[in-house]
């Protein structure tokens, strides 16, 4: 997967010491993992970044370039709706694409979001412990989606699905 060969450097110290380098100049430092996000949709746009079974048991995949364009089109709908500092985003649900998108739109757009398990919930008959997560977010916006699981501006974890 790696395409570049191992490169090391060394050099013997008079005082017995060795001091060993990589051969490569140092890459540009990522500074988020949004931008690592983006540097890899460029830089692999066709490489699977997150798969999840379907209900046939076969994996459905999104690439790099996939989930960096869904997550920016849901970042902008998170702005659009009034998504900052002052609303976070509660995602209540289980390991998938669509939360993958959802967390990465929520930091491209700067919105503090919480992930929450969905077993916090399951084998639960009425709402009081979504309820009690809820309110521990200050003015969060949280509902069921159409698939079960909850996830804050829910519609948007269906536009990521498409």
């Amino acid at each position: 997967m790696f395409e570049r060969k191992p490169s090391i450097l060394v050099e013997n110290k008079p005082s017995g010491e060795f001091l060993i380098s990589s051969g490569y100049k140092p890459t540009k430092p990522i500074t988020s993992i949004v931008a690592l996000l983006e540097q890899s949709a460029m830089r692999y746009p066709d490489r699977v970044v997150v798969a999840e079974k379907n209900e046939n048991g076969h994996y459905v995949e999104l690439s790099y370039r996939e989930a960096f364009e869904q997550a920016s089109a849901v970042a902008e709908q998170l702005l659009s709706l009034g998504g900052g500092q002052e609303t976070p985003l509660m995602i209540l649900s289980g390991a998938s694409r669509a939360h993958f998108v959802v967390a990465s739109a929520a930091m491209m757009a700067g919105v503090p979001y919480v992930p929450v398990s969905t077993s916090y919930t399951s084998g639960v008959r009425e709402d009081p412990p979504k309820i009690y997560l809820v309110r521990l977010l200050r003015r969060p916006r949280a509902r069921p989606d159409d698939s079960g699981d909850y996830c804050g501006f829910c519609y948007l974890a269906r536009i990521a699905r498409q």
